[in-house]
């Protein structure tokens, strides 16, 4: 780290390196009377998922006399952030609408392109375990057309021969209805693969004192994401910090003012 802080001419004196999941726990020590009790006693073990875009990083902190922070297993983690699930939400357009038809989307209509994007990023949090409904999805006018332009057929027509039967619906003309089996299908994955690896860090013998588990990043705001993690890891509390998405960003500041806080 510091050859790569040299050779993009930073004064060293002046930047300070942090881990994600160390900043993040920084910052959940100032939260709420129960957070803080959580995480406060000299000893006091847990574990921190940073879990953002592209990946989880996963470290497990120990309380140490005097209030620092002490880290006890070297940091782990995975490719099992929210883009995977981006991407899968991807795929599944193009197969609705035709690999050409996003494609161009994508490079002639980029502000287009975005608002599907962003509004995927909002949706996706909001989708829960519980969910039963179809899950709907705005349709651009700009979409559709790209679509029938490269396909031969509506949209109706198109989504009518490829085999869903009512599991996707186009409503109203501008919005797209899936139902909540396949869109759990693009969370599973990555969701899966943290749970087995967080499992295996738990059964490590020096880490049995761990009884909580902190959620931060942007993909820890999600619905889903919390509940499978609560079904699957029943014996320890998972704690998520209110704008668990700004966590790391909020401790870092707190680190670079008191970097003695890490031991």
């Amino acid at each position: 780290m510091r050859t790569a802080v040299k050779e993009t001419g930073i004064d060293e004196t002046r930047v300070t390196l942090a881990l994600e999941p160390e900043a993040a726990s920084i910052w959940c020590e100032t939260l709420d009377v129960d957070t803080r009790a959580a995480l406060a006693g000299t000893g006091t073990q847990y574990m921190v998922i940073d879990l953002g875009g592209g990946t989880a990083d996963i470290s497990i902190q120990e309380k140490e006399q005097g209030g620092t922070l002490k880290e006890i297993h070297k940091p782990t983690g995975g490719p099992w952030g929210g883009t995977y699930v981006d991407a899968k939400y991807l795929k599944f357009l193009e197969h609705i609408f035709g690999e050409k038809a996003i494609t161009s989307l994508k490079t002639e209509e980029m502000a287009d392109y975005f608002d599907v994007i962003r509004e995927f990023e909002t949706k996706k949090r909001t989708f829960s375990v519980q969910t039963e409904d179809k899950f709907t999805f705005k349709i651009s006018a700009t979409t559709r057309k790209l679509s029938e332009k490269f396909t031969g057929q509506n949209l109706e027509q198109r989504i009518g021969s490829l085999g869903y039967g009512d599991s996707v619906i186009v409503k109203g003309g501008d919005k797209l209805r899936v139902e909540p089996d396949i869109v759990r299908t693009w969370f599973d994955g990555p969701i899966d693969n943290l749970i087995g690896h967080v499992k295996n860090l738990l059964k490590e013998p020096k880490l049995i004192a761990v009884q909580t588990v902190v959620l931060v990043g942007g993909f820890g705001e999600s619905a889903y994401v919390q509940e499978k993690l609560r079904c699957e890891i029943l014996d320890k509390r998972l704690i998520v910090p209110a704008e668990a998405g700004l966590a790391v960003l909020k401790g870092s500041v707190m680190f670079g003012q008191n970097p003695a806080i890490i031991t």
